[in-house]
């Protein structure tokens, strides 16, 4: 088999040869092939292997060159090789006279306006190589050293110094200045430019690098008439790699990566000062991710297609104005969030912004979409927009929690609204910029009067009313109703009717007057959790979210002792009027009216039937209950809190993270559902697989713009987050890292957290549900008893391996004192 497959590639190398023979005879003729063929006078063992195709095109090169090259100097070397003998003086001579000799007919035949055929170019070749040989044959003959076979050459008509130059022509260092006024300097093989060299061109462009087969490739600089300079990588004369180019007479400046002589890559580029883009480059356009700085101090950061804003991406003005969506073709298209007058935010704090959420359509608000107009009493709206204006039904939540929900609701931002049905005048909020229309967005046109900025402290306590009058009018009453009428049941019910009447006037104006009378301590109250995350004054007003009033709930001892923080969640959602749209979300924002809804519905929940006597005919049952409740649990509480996860083990780790960790147990999930996760049997699979070692970047959680929680280190913008791993993927928190612990060291963490859980030592509930706060405190918990556990297994190596040692050390002194006491013995 093997010979076969041998014959068979011999057999095709030969029918190669002989097609490429016969294209050399078809070219040159017969007889000027055979003669080539048949030298005797060329050593086979000084050619290096070549084919007939390297020899066609070398051959056409060469019959070329005197068309576009007016001088050839070759440079002698500066070290010449010890073991080549020196050129023959008249070898040098013969071969400079063939050579001027040959520049003389070539341009005679330029001026004549004919062009040699290949089979001259050969020809002509040959007889001045003849004239050479003929020369070296007289030198030879005066030193008589020479053999039989160098004599023969006179007789060959065929040069073999022609066919070597041919077939393998030596590298060296020429000077090669061309008929059109460029010139090259520097390494040249078998005929063209090759290794470190210098071209200039008559216009003064100046290449000096690497040059490799005629064309610049590898490491050069390159230089313009305009005197433009890149520095860098070529790749067959066009620039291709890693370079540096500047543009002269201006502050134009790129520096990364070319493909092809286009930017493509990585890539930074500088129009002028304070004007520039860093990023992704495809063919000379930007594309990929990258940052847009502008002169005017406009910055973009996102994705980019065809040299324009494409995908996703954040887009901050002069204004401060910020929007962070979908762009398509340059414009805002699909679902983005349109921030004005932000500010940079690190603390976890969340602040009161003017942000619209919602669709775009080619940089206006189309479709749906919820529009946050900046207040701290929670003013928004819901619903459908056109050509940037509030047009078709939506839902307005006025400042005091009002709701109103029509169909429609505003036609090009006019208000629908019947006469009278809201009273009050709304100011339109502050107006701001938006891209070049510079269109004011939240301007009102509306010339109707509606509640839309009612305080909050005038917010419906109706649903507490009615309950507070339903249920205590009748004992309130009962000695007017044990008197009068006793014998007529349905006069009865009439003055029940009426005593109910006026105590609900009595109640709305008593709680008002509650309200009024503890608004600056209840303010107080609110911005002081508001900002419980944080140790400095902010300069914004903030808002109150859940994860804070969670933390207010549990400083009540009086009321969580008793119920856990997942049921008065369900509590406070039955109130109708409380404007909670989640029910254990723990970023969900509570502004201030909401606030007074919550107090007043937890005095209501855990208030005592003693609190109401016959004085609250006048005075109220709620009102009496609101001010009860706040002297004896909010404002008795010295407002100490002991929350690891809101103070100095609050950055530890990413909020995002472990709220992902906290909603994939089940939100909320139980005390027993944690310590499952945890304390898996021997062999059982890991809930949570460990991805990988790796160490975070520290940051802090903060509250960026738009309201968005991110984790921001000090390298990080307030846009993107870097609590990333080495993969780039957003870090995780796995609850296998745990598995160090003991169930009943785990069960202790639990219980420290949830207080609830265990009663005079014992466990009394398994089942206690976890909210976020308490999950997120049991995981730091136990986080600091897996380093105590490590830190206690390093203290005990370390002192064993004392012991070692100091046992190594009495061993070796009993050995040495029994020597000593045997040689004193003997």
């Amino acid at each position: 088999m093997s010979l076969t497959k041998q014959s068979s590639s011999s057999a095709t190398r030969a029918r190669k040869r002989s097609s490429e023979k016969k294209s050399l005879i078809e070219l040159f003729g017969e007889e000027t092939v055979e003669k080539v063929a048949t030298s005797s006078s060329l050593d086979v063992k000084d050619v290096k292997p070549t084919n007939y195709q390297d020899e066609l095109v070398f051959l056409f090169f060469t019959s070329m060159l005197d068309i576009v090259v007016d001088r050839w100097e070759s440079i002698p070397s500066e070290n010449p090789c010890p073991c080549k003998p020196p050129e023959c003086k008249e070898r040098k001579e013969a071969s400079s006279t063939s050579t001027l000799s040959l520049r003389r007919e070539s341009d005679e035949s330029h001026k004549s306006g004919r062009r040699d055929s290949p089979k001259r170019k050969l020809s002509i070749i040959s007889e001045k190589s003849q004239a050479s040989s003929n020369n070296s044959r007289s030198s030879m003959r005066r030193n008589s050293k020479k053999s039989a076979s160098r004599d023969s050459l006179a007789k060959n008509p065929v040069d073999s110094l022609s066919v070597q130059w041919i077939v393998n022509v030596p590298d060296e260092s020429a000077v090669i200045r061309f008929r059109n006024g460029d010139c090259y300097e520097g390494g040249t093989s078998k005929r063209v430019m090759h290794g470190r060299g210098k071209y200039k061109w008559a216009d003064g462009s100046i290449y000096e690098g690497d040059f490799v087969c005629g064309f610049a490739t590898g490491h050069g600089t390159l230089q313009y008439p305009d005197l433009t300079m890149y520095t860098g990588e070529f790749c067959n004369s066009l620039l291709h790699g890693y370079g540096v180019i500047n543009v002269s007479a201006s502050t134009l400046r790129y520096s990364g990566n070319w493909k092809g002589g286009k930017k493509h890559g990585q890539g930074w580029l500088l129009y002028e000062t304070d004007d520039w883009y860093d990023g992704e480059w495809f063919e000379d356009q930007r594309q990929g991710v990258g940052v847009r700085s502008y002169k005017s101090g406009e910055i973009y950061q996102g994705h980019w297609s065809g040299g324009s804003q494409d995908g996703s991406g954040v887009f901050v003005w002069c204004s401060n104005d910020v929007y962070k969506g979908r762009w398509t073709n340059g414009k805002m298209n699909g679902y983005g969030e349109y921030t004005w007058n932000t500010f940079i935010n690190r603390s976890f704090t969340f602040p009161v912004e003017n942000v619209y959420k919602g669709n775009w359509t080619d940089g206006t608000r189309e479709g749906t979409g919820t529009m946050h107009f900046g207040y701290d009493n929670g003013l928004s709206f819901d619903g459908e927009w056109v050509h940037d204006e509030k047009h078709g039904s939506g839902t307005l939540t006025c400042g005091n929690g009002t709701v109103v929900h029509q169909d429609p609701l505003f036609q090009n931002d006019k208000l629908i609204i019947e006469p009278g049905e809201l009273h009050k005048n709304c100011s339109a909020p502050h107006s701001s910029a938006l891209i070049s229309s510079r269109r004011n967005l939240l301007e009102s046109k509306s010339d109707k009067q509606f509640a839309a900025h009612l305080p909050a402290e005038t917010t419906d306590f109706s649903y507490y009313y009615s309950l507070a009058v339903e249920r205590y009018t009748t004992e309130l009453y009962k000695i007017q109703l044990s008197t009068d009428y006793q014998h007529c049941e349905d006069e009865s019910q009439t003055l029940i009717s009426n005593f109910q009447s006026h105590q609900s006037e009595v109640e709305r104006r008593e709680m008002q007057n509650a309200i009024l009378a503890n608004l600056p301590k209840l303010y107080r109250v609110y911005n002081k959790y508001a900002t419980i995350a944080t140790n400095h004054t902010t300069d914004f007003k903030p808002t109150l979210i859940r994860y804070f009033l969670w933390q207010m709930l549990r400083d009540f001892d009086y009321i969580t002792s008793d119920y856990s923080l997942v049921e008065i969640d369900l509590i406070l959602l039955q109130n109708p009027n409380s404007g909670l749209k989640w029910c254990h979300d723990p970023f969900e924002e509570v502004f201030f009216w909401q606030f007074l809804q919550l107090l007043v519905c937890l005095a209501w929940k855990f208030h005592a039937a003693e609190t109401v006597t016959g004085d609250c005919k006048n005075d109220g049952v709620l009102a009496t209950i609101f001010a009860r409740f706040l002297t004896d649990v909010v404002y008795a509480r010295p407002y100490f809190t002991s929350a690891c996860s809101l103070f100095e083990y609050r950055d530890v780790l990413p909020f995002k993270q472990v709220y992902s960790l906290y909603k994939s147990l089940g939100e909320p999930h139980s005390a027993r559902d944690f310590l499952s996760k945890i304390c898996t049997s021997p062999g059982f699979p890991i809930p949570c697989e460990n991805r990988g070692n790796f160490s975070p970047q520290q940051g802090v959680n903060a509250i960026a713009i738009g309201g968005n929680l991110m984790y921001l280190t000090d390298e990080s913008g307030p846009f993107v987050e870097t609590a990333r791993n080495p993969s780039g993927a957003p870090c995780q928190i796995e609850l296998s890292v745990l598995q160090s612990l003991r169930s009943k060291r785990i069960v202790q963490c639990l219980c420290d957290a949830c207080p609830q859980m265990k009663k005079n030592g014992v466990i009394i509930n398994i089942e206690y549900q976890l909210t976020f706060l308490e999950f997120y405190d049991t995981l730091l918990k136990c986080g600091f008893a897996v380093v105590e556990l490590k830190r206690k297994n390093e203290e005990r190596l370390r002192n064993k391996a004392e012991l070692l040692k100091s046992m190594e050390s009495i061993k070796s002194g009993c050995i040495k004192s029994s020597t000593k006491l045997k040689k004193s013995v003997k």
